[in-house]
């Protein structure tokens, strides 16, 4: 089904924002339970995070096919809000990181024309990145450092092994501010990091996590965050029911973050 992308359009009317050429201020929060790590340690545990993004800091990047509706921002010097935040249950692992840091936000339209005929389903997604700079013939420690969280529609068939998408929603019209209007259906996440020392390019791994997560609670705005506690998005609970089955379905849903 379609969903009606100008609710958000609307939305910021209402707020008396005349136009996205403005700086709109778009925040997510949630909150979740790590549902697997590479280490195990922290299962069960609860998660939580945020995104920080600026209409007017976000520009369309560089994509692959199948995935051409991705705006990036980069920090602003002298910001005194993170880009994003993760805790695992432990300090809050702050974004920008590392140097070479950057947020995305995507639009992945995988129903062309209203033909569903891919096996990976339609998803808007958040991600954080941060890096150390490194150029040819690098030598020293290098971090990388990532998380994201994917909304992504999909529908059981009767007596099917599998999960049919459905089409989520038109990318060609895709905007940023859409992303506090469009239904959360399936939201699950993940992190990872690494670190590996570098002798002139050649690399060797120190360290390597991975933890994934579903998202129970989603809360989304324009403007200034709300002081009070995030609550149940259109997902209710079906995060955390789908927590096992996210594990065993990892990789077919990485593979549609382009």
């Amino acid at each position: 089904m379609k969903m009606n992308l100008a609710r958000a359009a609307a939305a910021a009317a209402a707020l008396g924002i005349a136009g996205l050429a403005q700086a709109v201020p778009i925040y997510v929060d949630f909150t979740g339970t790590i549902t697997a790590s590479s280490d195990g340690v922290g299962i069960g545990g609860a998660v939580s995070g945020s995104f920080n993004f600026e209409t007017d800091r976000l520009a369309l990047a560089p994509h692959h096919p199948g995935a051409p509706y991705t705006f990036r921002e980069r920090p602003l010097a002298g910001a005194t809000e993170p880009l994003a935040l993760l805790n695992l249950g432990g300090p809050d692992i702050e974004f920008p990181r590392h140097g070479n840091s950057y947020n995305l936000l995507s639009f992945v339209d995988n129903c062309l024309n209203g033909v569903c005929d891919t096996p990976y389903a339609e998803n808007f997604n958040f991600l954080s990145w941060g890096e150390t700079p490194y150029e040819l013939g690098y030598t020293g420690l290098r971090q990388l450092e990532y998380f994201y969280v994917i909304s992504y529609a999909e529908t059981p068939i009767p007596d099917a092994p599998y999960w049919q998408p459905f089409d989520y929603f038109d990318g060609a019209t895709a905007q940023p501010i859409d992303v506090v209007s469009l239904p959360l259906y399936n939201m699950v996440g993940l992190y990872a990091q690494t670190t590996d020392d570098c002798v002139l390019g050649n690399c060797t791994r120190l360290s390597d996590r991975v933890v994934e997560f579903a998202v129970g609670a989603a809360d989304r705005g324009i403007g200034s965050r709300p002081t009070s506690v995030p609550e149940p998005g259109t997902l209710g609970l079906l995060g955390v029911a789908l927590a096992g089955m996210f594990f065993l379905r990892r990789r077919t849903i990485s593979a549609s973050i382009r």
